[in-house]
């Protein structure tokens, strides 16, 4: 029986370890397109009560870095309330798959940085009319 060289061994065995490993194989920020209806809207995002993206005119996308913490998106046009959605942070398929593979170490690394996790993905924000501000007209 053929024993495969060592050094292709060892880069056999690295290939395998680093694939369970969401921090290799997986995002540290995720893509969100963010729309309204109606279209035109202004909305930010936040995490934690800051800023942490915005978006001039829906529908556009931002990309936000990841994290554990959920984001609550805030939109505004005039004519219509103000409008809150969250969006909410899951745990990554492959951060799971790592845990499974290497154990507390590979949970610890993806935590670290941010891989751990996923945003529900894209949003559709529905405003409301604002009626507080329309005047009634009398004849």
């Amino acid at each position: 029986m053929r024993r495969l060289p060592s050094n292709v061994a060892a880069a056999a065995a690295a290939t395998l370890a680093l694939a369970g490993c969401a921090s290799v194989v997986g995002e540290k920020t995720q893509h969100i397109l963010i729309s309204t209806a109606p279209e035109g809207a202004a909305c930010r995002v936040f995490r934690s009560g800051v800023v942490i993206g915005n978006v001039s005119s829906t529908p556009a996308a931002v990309d936000i870095r990841l994290s554990p913490v959920d984001l609550v998106v805030v939109c505004e046009k005039d004519g219509y309330q103000p409008t809150s959605r969250t969006n909410k942070a899951d745990v990554a398929a492959a951060s799971v798959v790592s845990a499974l593979l290497w154990g507390g170490t590979g949970w610890a690394v993806d935590s670290a940085t941010g891989t751990a996790n996923r945003y529900d993905g894209d949003m559709l924000v529905v405003l409301t009319p604002d009626t507080s501000t329309s005047v009634t007209r009398k004849d």
